[in-house]
């Protein structure tokens, strides 16, 4: 209000002056100048508030992440470090070792995806209603499949054995399915990727349990090759024909059979017999012990511990929360100072 009201005098006396004695250029000149440094100034001082701010919001950024770690140490009674020695010497018994593929792994957790009905999973359910010649729209019977049309066999029969163009509709089919395929491989690839990594740091500290717990983790997890490759291979879908069968398909640079489904493109097995975007995996697991179960055993026989129990809480927030992996590290790390007597571990309260 002031500045306003000293413009204001300050004018009036220029103008007077002006008026005896001809200055409206020093007039325009002396607004000009009083205009430009107040603006200056302003402009100043907005600019240090803002840098105040962001300095003060980057501090106090910095001290919510520097969340100090929790130390626990305490000694394990004789009964809990003769009970983990027991369940750890049970890692080198190769009498239940079983060998499984990664479509072993990965079905059985993808089935209960599938039954959510959600997602991609819920949307295809590959696995648990694989594709069938009736789904493709591919059918000569009737009657609950009692009877034959043998007409409508002939006609499907004598198109595939030409390697005729499929119908639209039977085209249709084929590309959902094999784009169901590509995503479900993708899925897959990635978390047979990340699994890989987590068994080379766990090594022979986990068995088939773990496993498909890791592995289930490890589906939120995405590689962007992976994901890149998938993206350009549906580029080279094209017109479907017969191949020979009723089971057999050639969709541009596709190959695409059912019962069972399988995918290729060019020479890249993308899905079917345990390949996953030219990804394929075996394992040779424990199907008794787990890391888990020696984890159960020293949660059994420390219920008394109040620093174990602290433990034991932390690692079950970590799994609560998805951290899987995480949580199997920590495990394997208490578990192998438990059987020397002394466990010493550090807590980062940003995963509490």
């Amino acid at each position: 209000m002031l500045k306003k009201l000293f413009r204001l005098v300050l004018s009036l006396v220029l103008c007077l002056q002006c008026s005896l004695h001809g200055c409206m250029p020093v007039v325009k000149k002396a607004f000009a100048i009083i205009g430009t440094g107040t603006g200056e100034e302003k402009k100043q001082g907005i600019t240090k508030e803002k840098q105040l701010e962001a300095e003060k919001n980057k501090e106090k950024r910095k001290s919510k992440g520097k969340k100090e770690e929790k130390t626990i140490s305490t000694k394990v009674s004789k009964e809990i470090r003769d009970s983990v020695r027991k369940a750890l010497s049970l890692r080198n018994d190769r009498t239940f070792e079983i060998t499984l593929t990664a479509s072993e792994i990965a079905f059985p957790v993808l089935i209960k995806f599938e039954k959510t009905n959600k997602g991609i999973f819920g949307e295809c359910k590959l696995i648990s209603s694989p594709p069938v010649r009736s789904d493709l729209g591919i059918s000569f019977t009737f009657g609950n499949g009692k009877w034959i049309d043998e007409t409508a066999k002939e006609y499907w029969n004598s198109l595939a054995q030409a390697n005729s163009v499929t119908p639209p509709e039977v085209e249709e089919k084929l590309k959902k399915y094999a784009f169901c395929a590509m995503e479900y491989s993708k899925k897959i690839a990635s978390a047979l990727l990340c699994l890989r990594e987590e068994i080379k740091d766990l090594k022979d500290w986990i068995g088939l349990a773990d496993v498909k717990k890791l592995f289930h983790e490890c589906l939120n997890k995405e590689d962007k090759s992976i994901t890149e490759t998938v993206k350009s291979l549906k580029t080279l879908w094209g017109k479907c024909r017969f191949r020979g069968s009723l089971d057999n398909y050639v969709c541009g640079g596709f190959e695409v059979s059912i019962n069972p489904l399988s995918i290729w493109v060019g020479k890249l097995h993308v899905f079917g017999e345990n390949n996953f975007i030219g990804i394929s995996a075996t394992y040779r697991l424990s199907s008794v012990w787990s890391l888990d179960k020696a984890w159960e055993t020293l949660k059994s026989k420390a219920k008394s511990n109040d620093k174990i129990k602290q433990i034991v809480n932390y690692v079950e927030k970590l799994e609560s929360r998805g951290k899987v992996y995480k949580a199997a590290l920590l495990k394997r790390k208490v578990l192998d100072q438990a059987k020397t007597g002394n466990i010493h571990i550090s807590l980062t309260p940003t995963s509490e």
